[in-house]
């Protein structure tokens, strides 16, 4: 047997019999998302989706035709935060100088 390497992982939350989460591997997104569509189950109530990284399996969100990690996405939410807080700042700077005239 090869030793093949899977590019996308899905995680199921199945409730039949018994709650447990299974894993199933995947070579390429259509075929993740096929499956996904053939098996749409009662069973199956929660999932999510993962790409093999440098560092092994990362959760990803589709946008368009963009795939993107959440490791990105956390990095972009933090730069929006930090940029917010830098203009409050200076927002409350050229208020204290108009005060100050």
């Amino acid at each position: 047997m090869k030793n093949e390497q899977f590019l996308f992982k899905l995680e199921l939350d199945i409730a039949y019999p018994q709650i447990c989460i299974a894993s199933r591997y995947f070579h390429s997104l259509k075929t993740l998302n096929q499956w996904l569509k053939r098996n749409d189950s009662v069973s199956i109530f929660g999932y999510r989706k993962y790409m093999l990284t440098d560092t092994g399996y990362e959760r990803f969100e589709i946008f368009g035709n963009a795939i993107v990690p959440l490791s990105e996405l956390k990095e972009i939410i933090q730069k929006i935060e930090k940029s917010e807080q830098e203009s409050i700042i200076f927002a409350e700077y050229l208020k204290n100088q108009s005060i100050q005239k």
